[in-house]
């Protein structure tokens, strides 16, 4: 917002807001899943790696935010990308941009993903801001 006239507008808007109806919450949550399905890494197959962690922080939330940056208009500027940052920062004070030892990843069914989570992370700390 850079006027005024952009300020009351938004004010406005948000005065207006209501809560969505039943239907409308179902439209959202389906369109939803469509976009967070065509991610790199859909949804369905981060659910998969539930309760793993990686240096303190989900799995399951490092992916889906590195996904999420790849299917935004410019990936590089995308808030999700301090996801990580931060998460790193609280769970064991480190900045992870300065890089993180080794730690295998490995799934319920046996599956080692560390290299897809050593891409997040890398292109997560690489487009941090």
């Amino acid at each position: 917002m850079s006027t005024l006239e952009q300020v009351l507008d938004n004010t406005r808007t948000s005065d207006e807001a209501a809560p969505l109806t039943g239907e409308e919450r179902e439209a959202l949550d389906e369109a939803m899943r469509i976009y967070r399905e065509s991610a790199p890494i859909p949804q369905s197959e981060i659910e998969r790696y539930r309760g793993l962690m990686y240096h303190g922080v989900p799995v399951t939330a490092i992916l889906q935010a590195y996904s999420i940056c790849q299917i935004q208009p410019d990936p590089g500027f995308s808030d999700d990308n301090n996801y990580l940052k931060n998460s790193f920062a609280e769970a064991e004070h480190v900045d992870f941009r300065e890089g993180l030892e080794r730690q295998w990843v490995i799934a319920a069914d046996g599956t080692d993903i560390t290299e897809t989570v050593e891409k997040a992370v890398a292109w997560l700390a690489e487009n941090s801001f």
